[in-house]
């Protein structure tokens, strides 16, 4: 689970949470395949993310597989944008 420090705190934030705040910037997630694919395979990528928020090659060929991405790319964008949120913040 991602945890968000502010310097003076440390919160834990799901990353359905963090996916959703990606999803509220039309022009930040526009043309990103996870803001349209389904709800079970945002689901699964953010489950994917909470167990391990920095996956290898071969582990994102993997989810990109059990979500019907249309590539490995497309799960290292949305774990990009997970990351980039929680900097964000």
């Amino acid at each position: 689970m991602p945890v968000y420090n502010d310097g003076l705190a440390c919160v834990t934030v799901s990353a359905e949470t963090l996916m959703q705040e990606t999803l509220r910037n039309g022009t930040a997630n526009a043309g990103k395949w996870y803001a349209t694919a389904p709800a079970a395979a945002q689901k699964k990528l953010c489950e994917a993310y909470d167990r391990n928020d920095y996956p290898t090659d071969a582990e994102l060929s993997r989810i990109a597989k059990e979500v019907s991405a249309p590539s490995p790319a497309c799960v290292k964008t949305f774990f990009d944008s997970i990351h980039w949120v929680l900097q964000s913040r």
